[in-house]
């Protein structure tokens, strides 16, 4: 994983431990120079350095075994996509908004055709009316119907 800072660095590594995901990484890298976000609002000079710290943090991240590549944040998997940089010394650089977009088509083809749902027996159970009706007055909730804020009312 490519993460822009040292501290981005840091949180990804806690949070891969937070999921039980340290054993699948390689490790995180940090790109060097650190980048940020106004990096990228400069002309090709400025991408060109983007793309360069990003190839060199990667052949960092594949000296340490990383079969595959992945942008540890959102605005440089958009650049990466938008400079065709998917790949590097044959390793792929996962496009994980291309996947979260493919991910979430998939699973609602799957909840139209019949053959995934959410179980609402234990961990996902509906709360009861009760439950909701305390809710709204501890927490102050407005009742509302979706109708009156979402196109999905039906």
């Amino acid at each position: 994983m490519i993460a822009l800072t040292p501290f981005q660095k840091m949180q990804t590594e806690d949070l891969a431990m937070q999921y039980g995901l340290s054993g699948r990484l390689s490790g995180v890298v940090s790109m060097s120079p650190a980048m940020n976000l106004f990096d990228l609002e400069g002309g090709e000079a400025a991408a060109a350095s983007v793309r360069d710290r990003f190839i060199e943090a990667c052949r960092v991240a594949l000296s340490q075994g990383a079969e595959v590549i992945i942008p540890g944040d959102g605005v440089l998997n958009e650049f990466l996509v938008r400079h065709r940089l998917l790949s590097v010394e044959g390793a792929v650089v996962l496009d994980a908004l291309g996947v979260l977009f493919h991910h979430a088509a998939f699973f609602a083809r799957a909840r139209a055709a019949g053959c995934l749902d959410v179980s609402r027996r234990l961990l996902y159970a509906q709360p009861t009316d009760a439950m909701r009706s305390h809710a709204r007055q501890a927490l102050g909730a407005l009742a509302r119907q979706e109708s009156e804020f979402s196109v999905r009312a039906g």
